[in-house]
């Protein structure tokens, strides 16, 4: 089976979904083929330190975890505000990529994502 790398953007990857997510990739969805492949965030040396302690890759920036992954998963769940930013960053990428609850804090920003998702065919 090949594996599916999956690419972790966030801005603190010190939460309960990032904590969450990989130990179901890790477990669960190990039989699945799913791998965390790597994590970038900022700000960087805290999550460098949580990137150490779960033994994932670290990356500068998308651009780099991007050569290392299949798949996107936006977080920052405390942090909704961010996922339009985070989104701009990796969807010109062209990848499939899941993006954390809530979506965003209000409409108009959630549809700018759908459209720039659209635009971009992720």
């Amino acid at each position: 089976m090949q594996q599916k790398r999956i690419g972790f953007v966030d801005h603190d990857l010190d939460n309960f979904h990032a904590n969450s997510y990989l130990a179901a990739i890790r477990e669960p969805l190990k039989e699945r083929g799913f791998v965390v492949s790597g994590a970038t965030a900022r700000p960087t040396s805290e999550n460098r330190g949580w990137c150490d302690r779960h033994d994932v890759q670290w990356f500068d920036d998308a651009s780099q975890l991007n050569a290392a992954c299949d798949y996107f998963a936006i977080l920052a769940p405390a942090h909704p505000e961010r996922h339009l930013e985070l989104c701009n960053i990796v969807f010109p990428f062209g990848k499939p990529t899941f993006v954390d609850k809530p979506l965003s804090t209000n409409l108009e920003e959630a549809e700018l994502i759908f459209a720039r998702a659209d635009s971009e065919g992720t």
